[in-house]
């Protein structure tokens, strides 16, 4: 099974080592000048996943504790949160 079928959390730095290979043989999509954007975007759509997957565990959580299981920071967090109301509704 894919790992983000699954309703688990993935941890960007386990998704990042698994797949740098893989990422590194697609050139024609990660490469060149729009690369930097794509990879950007791939650990944004794993962060909405992972959002998800919180929200439906989570009615309200503490922005230490979003952070920590997003494998962020907090200051990384923060700008997220106007992903929040799109990727998980009443979150």
């Amino acid at each position: 099974m894919h790992p983000a079928a699954a309703p688990q959390v993935l941890w960007w730095k386990h998704i990042d080592s698994e797949y740098a290979a893989e990422v590194a043989a697609q050139a024609d999509v990660f490469g060149g000048e729009d690369g930097a954007k794509r990879q950007a975007d791939f650990k944004l759509r794993v962060i909405e996943h992972n959002l998800q997957v919180i929200a439906g565990y989570y009615s309200r959580i503490t922005l230490p504790r979003l952070a920590q299981m997003l494998d962020l920071t907090a200051d990384e967090v923060r700008p997220l949160g106007r992903l929040v109301p799109l990727c998980a509704p009443g979150f």
